[in-house]
Formats: C-alpha cells, structure tokens, sequence
C-alpha cells in the first residue's frame, strides 16, 4: 500500500505520454509533490531520496510524524512545506525541522498547523535563515510568541490572517 501515490502520479505522466515505463525519470525530475490527505506515513523518507529536484512538498492532513522530519535533509531543493492538519508533528518535529542545516538553507515557505505546536518550538523556527513565509494554524502558539517570531526572524505579521487563535501569518512583504 505504500507506493499506492507513486503508481497514481506514474499513470498521471503516462496519460501526457511523458516517459512512458521509465519510472526513474518521472522521479528524477519531479519538482511538485502533493501527498494532501492521502494515506502516507513515515514510510515516504524511505524514497524520498528518489526526488532530488522536488522543490515543493505538500504533506498536509497525512499520518506523518516528527520522526518524518529529518528524511527531509534528502531533498537539498525543498523551498516549500506544508504540514498543517499533521496531528502527529509536534514540538519535536518543529525542532527537528529548525536543526536541519540542509532546510535552513532552502526552506523558504512554511506552513503547519495543529495543537501539538506550541510557544517553544516556535523560538527555534528563526534558524531557518531563507524563510519568507511561515503559516501557522489553529496551533498553541501564543501571541507573545508569535511577536518574538516576527522579531527573530523579520518576517512582518499579518493582521489580517489572524482568523483565530493560534493562527498566524507572517511574510517579507505585506503580501
């Protein structure tokens, strides 16, 4: 059951005749991932390393956990992430992901979201050196944290995203 995605993505490619039975290829040069409410679990680092193009990974609503995180340090082009709706990702996980040297040089848009994520982990999210753009919903941040954030990192919060607690938008720019 754990490369059920990877045969729906191969079919996909085939239907554009892109490759057709060259699965190495398809892997090779894909730069999209989108595994959104899909079964996937920690499982997936086992081919991650399959994707070294992939620039934008969307895990959101899955089964992955904190553990998950450091098979990330395979994917040297991953800008973006997102993680909300991850109830496994908590505050280990955040730090996991802060301590990543490969991330903290071309992660630049983040997103995660759930209860497990609190004032502590979020200290460290500033190790991230390219980060544009962080997203966090519906988790325990506190404001008091989400103002040292926009401080430590520069990043400039949105007023207006703040739709309730512990949901937060913070940007480079004024969006």
């Amino acid at each position: 059951m754990g490369l059920n995605f990877f045969a729906l993505s191969i079919i996909w490619y085939d239907k554009k005749n892109y490759c057709r039975n060259n699965f190495a290829t398809i892997f090779l040069f894909q730069r999209y991932l989108d595994l959104t409410k899909t079964a996937v679990t920690d499982t997936l680092a086992q081919v991650l390393a399959s994707f070294p193009f992939l620039e934008s990974l969307l895990l959101t609503y899955t089964n992955v956990t904190s553990m998950f995180i450091p098979a990330l340090d395979q994917l040297p082009l991953l800008a973006s992430l997102k993680l909300t709706g991850c109830r496994n990702i908590d505050d280990q996980g955040i730090l996991l992901l802060s301590e990543s040297r490969v991330l903290s040089m071309s992660l630049r848009n983040l997103a995660l979201g759930h209860r497990g994520i609190s004032d502590q982990a979020l200290a460290r999210i500033s190790q991230l050196q390219q980060l544009e753009a962080l997203r966090l919903w519906n988790t325990s941040v506190s404001p008091a944290a989400a103002e040292a954030i926009a401080t430590q990192t520069g990043l400039r919060r949105q007023e207006q995203m703040a739709t309730g607690p512990g949901t937060y938008l913070f940007s480079r720019s004024g969006l």
